[in-house]
């Protein structure tokens, strides 16, 4: 579908120039989950936004009854930078929110290699990112009619998912996809269940429990897609 902005540039650039990501519990929430310093290595990308509790934003589809930190995806139409997409999420929850009404999008990192890690959510991305990786995420576990995939083409993929059923279901069919839609190659990593005796079930996790060079590892050896070899 054609990608259109989701809501007014403006608006989101006022509330991020008003607050960025000045908030020491956003800053101390994006440490723990060992992604603040990529999001720090170019924030102007990011355009990541801490906005604090009771604020009125009006394009969020829930009030702001805690402090929320944004995660704006942002896309060049006709020479301006839109936000075509965007999550948040509460401090002190573990649920992200998408804006209402409008299609989800392929969230990206900044580049950092030619080879693509796609993951499910935007904290997983990131992670990738902090072990030298281009991230992008899914925001879910299926491509949907909506994503662009053009950025895939005549490029090497490698699908890092959560190890629990939903991601682990939903390999082949994203590999398909990607294969299907011109990318050169898919890998398919898999993240254990556990490391060092400590439960792990995504790529955030490892990153936190683990660190940068033992999640480079498992990217490091994912297997190559085929049909056949899943199959079997």
């Amino acid at each position: 579908t054609e990608i259109k902005p989701c809501i007014d540039r403006q608006q989101y650039s006022n509330l991020y120039r008003k607050y960025g990501l000045k908030s020491e519990n956003a800053q101390a929430y994006l440490k723990k989950r060992g992604v603040l310093s990529e999001i720090e290595s170019d924030t102007e990308y990011y355009h990541i936004c801490a906005v604090p509790k009771g604020t009125k934003v009006p394009f969020l589809n829930e009030p702001l009854n805690n402090e929320v930190i944004i995660f704006p995806n942002r896309k060049l139409i006709n020479n301006t930078l839109e936000v075509i997409h965007l999550q948040y999420r509460y401090i002190a929850g573990d649920k992200w929110y998408n804006v209402s009404d409008v299609p989800k999008r392929i969230w990206w990192t900044k580049q950092h290699s030619d080879i693509i890690v796609m993951t499910e959510g935007v904290a997983d991305s990131l992670s990738a990112a902090a072990a030298g990786y281009t991230g992008c995420a899914l925001l879910g576990t299926e491509i949907t009619s909506d994503y662009d995939l053009e950025p895939f083409r005549d490029k090497s993929v490698v699908l890092l998912l959560d190890n629990d059923e939903a991601g682990q279901d939903a390999v082949e069919k994203i590999a398909s996809q990607l294969i299907n839609n011109g990318a050169s190659e898919v890998r398919i990593a898999t993240i254990p269940t556990e490391i060092d005796g400590k439960p792990v079930k995504d790529p955030n996790d490892v990153l936190v429990k683990a660190g940068a060079a033992r999640l480079k590892e498992i990217i490091q050896n994912a297997k190559l897609y085929n049909a056949e070899s899943i199959a079997e």
